[in-house]
């Protein structure tokens, strides 16, 4: 029997035993989410769902996170196991998400030429006001996220294209 056929198979049987089948875990949002299922492992589900619901009400956006003094973030998950272990990758995994907007839109619009972070940060420092900072964060995120997206940005609808060096370099 071909690997694809018995896949098909053993599928099609557990889709009638489980006919009903879901993520066990609690979550209204993909952040929710990522957050349980980074504190589910080697933990139950059901330990998990009681944990969380303080967690989520307390943090609610991926810069929340991202921010978060490290031993609250501990003190919300401390009766799972490895938390705190679980907080630093939970808090390293938000940062990524940030860095990686800011990154992208950074460097296509040409205020950052570093591919390092720490490098694009010091970059955007030294060329955006202190008072921006936070904002200015806000804001490559959001663009990042909803325009300037990695595999089909949409010039099209694009505010700044008209001051984007990867646009001006591609049209």
């Amino acid at each position: 029997m071909a690997l694809a056929e018995k896949a098909k198979k053993v599928l099609d049987i557990l889709e009638k035993e489980y006919p009903n089948a879901r993520i066990a875990l609690n979550f209204k949002t993909h952040l929710d989410l990522l957050v349980a299922t980074i504190l589910s492992a080697q933990c139950t589900d059901d330990r998990v769902n009681k944990t969380t619901p303080a967690l989520f009400k307390r943090y609610k956006k991926v810069r929340d996170y991202a921010e978060a003094d490290i031993k609250e973030v501990e003190g919300f998950i401390s009766s799972i196991n490895f938390f705190r272990n679980k907080a630093k990758s939970i808090q390293a995994c938000c940062r990524k998400i940030i860095d990686t907007h800011v990154k992208r839109v950074s460097n296509r619009i040409g205020l950052a030429a570093s591919d390092n972070p720490d490098k694009i940060e010091e970059e955007l420092c030294r060329i955006i006001p202190q008072k921006r900072w936070a904002k200015a964060t806000n804001l490559l995120i959001l663009h990042g996220r909803n325009i300037c997206t990695a595999k089909n940005p949409r010039y099209d609808i694009c505010k700044v294209r008209d001051y984007c060096d990867y646009y001006t370099a591609i049209k």
